[in-house]
């Protein structure tokens, strides 16, 4: 705190990097993250940085403004009150959290079209994905089918070569009842 002329006690306004000390991220710490990630690539991270940091320039741009109306004021002879200088303050934060959100939609939009530009890439890949499938899947049916059908075949041969067995058995033991009772006979 200073004090004025008239001994009134005045307080000073915080400066716009003591004011920033809640996000003391870097300007493109979001956007580095993103691109490690492989989201975006350098072109976009280099649009993206630019645009933040013409939003951080305006925001200092209302910060100074605000200042400099404190500073006229205080100019002109007359001392502020704590209650002007929290209301100077309060405009500054709000204008600084407008600039925050802004900064914050037109991030979450850009990352909006970046997220629905990569699901229409994903979805074209599976739409191709299946068309290659489709004529694999076509050849396991076919496949399938035949193999059904031989089974059946060979299910018939082993019914039918059981009965020609059974067959030659049972002609095995008229021949033998045959020749028994032709041996008795004689």
């Amino acid at each position: 705190m200073t004090t004025t002329k008239s001994n009134e006690p005045t307080h000073e306004l915080p400066t716009p990097q003591q004011n920033n000390r809640s996000d003391n991220r870097l300007p493109s710490a979001d956007v580095e993250a993103e691109a490690r990630d492989g989201i975006i690539d350098s072109n976009d991270e280099a649009e993206a940085m630019e645009v933040e940091l013409e939003a951080e320039a305006e925001a200092e741009l209302d910060v100074e403004a605000e200042i400099e109306a404190e500073e006229e004021m205080e100019e002109g002879g007359r001392a502020q009150s704590p209650r002007s200088t929290r209301r100077i303050r309060n405009r500054m934060a709000a204008a600084r959290m407008r600039t925050r959100q802004k900064q914050h939609l037109e991030d979450l939009e850009q990352r909006k079209t970046e997220l629905e530009q990569r699901a229409a890439e994903l979805e074209e890949e599976l739409r191709e994905a299946q068309s290659r499938n489709n004529p694999l899947t076509q050849s396991i049916e076919n496949l399938t089918s035949m193999i059904d059908e031989l089974t059946s075949v060979e299910n018939t041969m082993l019914t039918g070569i059981d009965e020609c067995k059974s067959l030659l058995l049972n002609l095995e033991r008229l021949l033998r009842d045959r020749n028994i009772t032709r041996n008795i006979l004689n």
